[in-house]
């Protein structure tokens, strides 16, 4: 082996060491967080609407999930809301959820099963969950992978709660807006805010109709 190919698999052989290591210690930070609330990393923060509206969000798109799921998520306990996003954009969520998963139906059943998760085992429901958010923006952020998470967790919450785990609906909710402040804020900042997600995917016809693109859906691989 040459000395470029040697540098060039212990390169790889670091960047996998250094990948795995992150998605260790995020996991373990999403699960720490969970037990303290959300709320706790950013309540001494001058500014923090955008993390308000993301939390409201995740609780909101999980519980429409799970009523498209046929579950009845009433008896769970909402968390106090400090921000609403507009109605338009918490629309576009709900409409995006249920299109992408009428698209992909596949995809977002029997979830625990296809990656055997065994829902008794928090922490174990907790790595999985990391692990899957990280791969899925691997390559970078969309809107449309924010709405595949969005659904993913939905669709988690949803399938926890029919195994008599109601008690993970709320901690997947944690682990999504945790996940989101995290990794993709800036992000989000940077695309308008969570309006943005609106302009993408609602663009506006000559007759001043709004269309659904299908065509800007992209969905994870679930092995």
């Amino acid at each position: 082996m040459s000395n470029i190919e040697e540098n060039e698999s212990l390169n790889g052989a670091e960047e996998m060491v250094a990948t795995k290591k992150s998605q260790t210690t995020l996991w373990i930070y999403l699960y720490r967080c969970s037990k303290l609330g959300p709320r706790s990393l950013w309540i001494k923060q001058s500014n923090c609407v955008l993390e308000e509206l993301t939390r409201t969000i995740c609780d909101k798109a999980i519980r429409h999930r799970m009523t498209k799921a046929s579950i009845d998520h009433s008896p769970i306990k909402s968390p106090k809301l400090y921000e609403t996003p507009s109605e338009k954009t918490m629309q576009c969520v709900k409409d995006m959820i249920d299109l992408i998963v009428s698209s992909h139906p596949e995809l977002y059943t029997e979830i625990t099963f296809k990656l055997n998760i065994p829902v008794q085992d928090e922490r174990t429901v907790c790595r999985t969950y990391s692990e899957f958010a990280e791969n899925l923006f691997k390559r970078g952020v969309s809107w449309p992978l924010i709405i595949s998470l969005l659904s993913f967790s939905g669709s988690l919450a949803a399938e926890c709660t029919r195994n008599g785990r109601s008690i993970l609906v709320r901690r997947i909710c944690d682990w999504a807006t945790l996940f989101i402040v995290m990794r993709l804020k800036d992000w989000i900042q940077d695309n308008g805010g969570w309006d943005g997600m609106y302009e993408f995917f609602y663009q506006p016809t000559l007759n001043n109709n709004s269309v659904f693109p299908s065509d800007k859906l992209q969905t994870p691989t679930i092995k």
